[in-house]
């Protein structure tokens, strides 16, 4: 399900709320299925963050898969992407603080819940 949704999650924010109805929460899903053993998939499968509250999903220049997790509580992004064409071990590439933007991206994204 990973690739048949992808057009529709590539260059977009989506948003987590813990349903698994929700287009975010199944690209969540979707996610840790195809990239199976990563340190995305270790990462979300870890109690201590819990679920993002939006993501980001893009290719690089390179046409990796990447995806953003973004954590409005603790005011961080946590950046994966896969290390090079083919291979879907996404790794941590940067984790860093949100910016204004991605705080406004997340102020629309629940307006339009």
């Amino acid at each position: 399900m990973h690739g048949y949704t992808w057009d529709k999650s590539q260059n977009s924010y989506s948003l987590v709320v813990g349903d698994k109805n929700k287009f975010g929460d199944q690209r969540i899903k979707y996610n840790k299925g195809f990239h199976k053993n990563s340190d995305l998939t270790n990462f979300l499968d870890c109690k201590c963050k819990g679920l993002p509250d939006f993501i980001y999903e893009y290719e690089s220049k390179s046409k990796c898969r990447g995806i953003k997790l973004f954590y409005v509580e603790i005011d961080s992004v946590f950046i994966f992407e896969e290390p090079k064409k083919g291979k879907l071990q996404s790794i941590l590439k940067e984790s860093r603080r949100m910016d204004n933007y991605e705080r406004d991206t997340y102020e629309r994204l629940n307006a339009k819940k």
